[in-house]
């Protein structure tokens, strides 16, 4: 009972802001039309909740569309044509801020805190938390099974605020 209302807790935490940073997966997801995906969409935006996407989401989308296989290439050209339609605003960086997003990837890297070659996973964490969204959404088992410690203790030592994997589908269901 005591991790149920420690969950709750977070949740309020975290949803108080009204900001939530999707991960590539997540876009995916509702390009498929998975009914999750579309269900936390729907939702969470029906509450006023802006939705934002990282430089790195943007670049991986980019890459699936370019070079994924044909399922992938079609759901992420969808998911970069519809951006705009969906009401999903991208985060842009100076170039400061992308220091600050090195730093916290070093750390990531240093401490293995992700799988190996997820790099691009670093990246949309780091600029998830230097736009100050408590919450990155995202269906990436490499992301939402790392040790939110080591996460954690990696975001503080960059100096960056602590941003808080979810799953679209649990968080979704937290409204309830």
């Amino acid at each position: 009972m005591a991790l149920k209302q420690r969950w709750l807790e977070f949740m309020a935490d975290g949803l108080h802001s009204k900001r939530l940073a999707l991960d590539t997966n997540v876009l995916l997801d509702i390009a498929a039309g998975y009914e999750f995906a579309l269900r936390f969409k729907t939702e969470f935006q029906a509450r006023k909740f802006a939705l934002y996407y990282t430089p790195g989401v943007a670049a991986e989308l980019f890459h699936l569309s370019v070079n994924g296989n044909a399922e992938q290439r079609e759901r992420s050209a969808a998911a970069l044509d519809h951006l705009i339609l969906w009401g999903i605003t991208p985060i842009i960086l100076t170039d400061v801020e992308k220091r600050y997003r090195k730093n916290f990837m070093g750390f990531v890297e240093d401490r293995q805190v992700l799988p190996k070659g997820e790099v691009n996973d670093a990246r949309i964490l780091a600029d998830t938390a230097i736009a100050h969204i408590p919450m990155l959404v995202t269906s990436d088992r490499g992301i939402l099974d790392a040790d939110q410690i080591e996460l954690s203790l990696a975001f503080e030592d960059a100096g960056l605020p602590v941003v808080h994997p979810v799953h679209p589908a649990r968080l979704t269901r937290s409204l309830r």
